[in-house]
């Protein structure tokens, strides 16, 4: 019978823990880009145009095209792999065998992005060859999945029933009947009167969590950018004052949490991208140099620093993972619903984002010549127009389409923006938590809400809470953590 350790002997251990942190902290620099492949696909707004307007559909082709991008960036996979290969040793050493598995599936899932890269550059490869690359699309397409989740039919279902998608459908069968006939020809299967969860959430149920998403905002967010939006929510704020505003509010962060003083507020390199990101190693914020509205800004705001920025530099000011394996989908969950929340109205609008109905689009078949032309003929007006490119830019970044040696076209779909409506179904059990009538949920849910910024973690995940317990974050008794994880599963209200 094996006996119980001793304090003296769980100790070491403690320390070797704390060493295999550091060392995947270490291993996350040395990644680099590679961990964020939405940083490799980045490609500028004004190449995408180009190239779709000269029939090109697969971006892929506009990354890594000279010897010394793909020479530093095999370089680099190398240089991942040896280190993750070192961790790998130690991590047999870590106390519990839940830290083992969190730490194994963390290497793990940089390993699946190296991987991806591989495969990638072997299909340049090909590419110039002039040899038929199919099957290292299909592979990359599972590699996709594996890291951002599997495209189900009832996920493809579910966002073409979305009315942002079937009213523009019927739109254009008055418009381009050949083109409508084409579109259904793929996706009639999944239209139907599928019933869907994703639907208005009354705000009230948000009560708990807004007062979470009030308080941050009341922290950071600079009080002159708040009271102009008291004023005039609609109006709006240029590119300029938008850096200027999200550098004050890393700086207002800063002053609570030390270790978010290294983030930096830039300006997009593409003058026409409207988005907003956030990247690590460097820390950054990036700012759209496109006017906003005050109340889209504050969103904005609140999405990218409250949550993304704020989650990871408290996660490394408590000595955790840089980030809990498959946190993802939550966390965007969160900063969607933070963003949703500036809006003032009514009710959330689960699934608000278009990405998951292009996903979905492009996982029925439907061809990128007709998504593009679909969107180009439903959506008229400037504004219209300029958000339609946006979104088809960025749904297409690291996907490619051939076609095998039968004729058969076979697609690799990138499918990172599928985690948005994913994370806010899990974000709404979160909320169903809060709003339980069993007390034992509740309790659980508000203690968990209490600590829900302090790292990358999935609230929805029982092994990410364990962590947390084992790491004294959150203090959740048996009975609650029970009660919490079966009403999540459903199992109980």
């Amino acid at each position: 019978m094996l006996e119980t350790p001793n304090q003296t002997e769980i100790v070491p251990s403690q320390e070797i823990e704390g060493q295999i942190v550091e060392q995947l902290s270490e291993l996350e620099v040395v990644a680099g880009d590679i961990k964020n492949l939405y940083n490799i696909f980045k490609v500028k707004t004004s190449d995408y145009k180009q190239a779709f307007a000269e029939g090109n559909f697969d971006p892929i082709t506009l990354i890594l095209n000279t010897e010394d991008e793909q020479s530093n960036l095999k370089q680099s996979i190398k240089e991942t792999l040896l280190k993750a290969s070192e961790i790998k040793k130690s991590i047999k050493l870590a106390s519990s065998w839940n830290k083992q598995s969190l730490f194994k599936q963390y290497i793990g899932d940089i390993e699946v992005s190296c991987e991806i890269l591989t495969t990638i550059l072997l299909i340049k490869q090909k590419q110039q060859q002039g040899d038929n690359y199919a099957s290292l699309v299909t592979k990359l397409n599972k590699l996709y999945q594996t890291k951002y989740g599997e495209i189900s039919k009832s996920y493809i279902n579910t966002s073409l029933n979305r009315p942002e998608f079937s009213d523009k459908l019927k739109l254009l069968e008055d418009i381009d009947p050949q083109l409508h006939a084409r579109i259904c020809s793929k996706t009639d299967q999944y239209i139907s009167s599928y019933n869907t969860s994703l639907e208005n959430y009354p705000l009230e149920k948000y009560t708990r969590f807004q007062d979470t998403t009030l308080a941050t905002q009341k922290q950071y967010l600079p009080k002159d950018l708040l009271k102009m939006a008291q004023e005039d929510p609609t109006q709006p704020i240029s590119g300029t004052d938008m850096l200027t505003y999200a550098q004050q509010t890393i700086v207002n962060m800063g002053e609570i949490f030390p270790e978010s003083e290294d983030w930096q507020a830039i300006h997009n390199e593409d003058p026409e991208s409207t988005t907003f990101s956030v990247s690590e190693n460097p820390n950054r914020i990036n700012v759209s140099q496109a006017p906003r509205k005050i109340e889209d800004f504050i969103g904005v705001l609140k999405h990218e620093i409250c949550v993304h920025a704020q989650r990871y530099s408290l996660g490394k000011q408590n000595k955790l993972l840089p980030s809990l394996p498959k946190y993802l989908e939550f966390e965007e969950g969160v900063a969607s619903t933070m963003q949703r929340l500036s809006s003032n109205k009514p009710s959330i609008q689960i699934a608000f984002r278009p990405y998951p109905i292009l996903i979905s689009m492009k996982a029925a078949g439907v061809e990128s010549q007709d998504i593009f032309n679909f969107l180009e003929q439903t959506y008229t007006d400037p504004d219209s127009k300029r958000l339609f490119q946006s979104w088809i830019y960025r749904t297409h970044q690291g996907t490619i389409t051939t076609q095998d040696e039968n004729g058969n076209s076979v697609h690799a779909i990138y499918n990172k923006d599928a985690v948005y409506s994913e994370g806010v179904i899990k974000m709404s059990k979160f909320i169903d938590a809060l709003n339980s009538p069993n007390q034992d949920v509740v309790s659980a849910a508000s203690k968990i809400n209490d600590k829900l910024l302090s790292a990358k973690f999935d609230a929805t995940n029982y092994r990410h809470l364990q962590y947390l317990q084992e790491e004294g974050i959150i203090d959740l008794t048996k009975v609650e953590l029970k009660a919490y994880i079966l009403h999540i599963m459903g199992k109980q209200k």
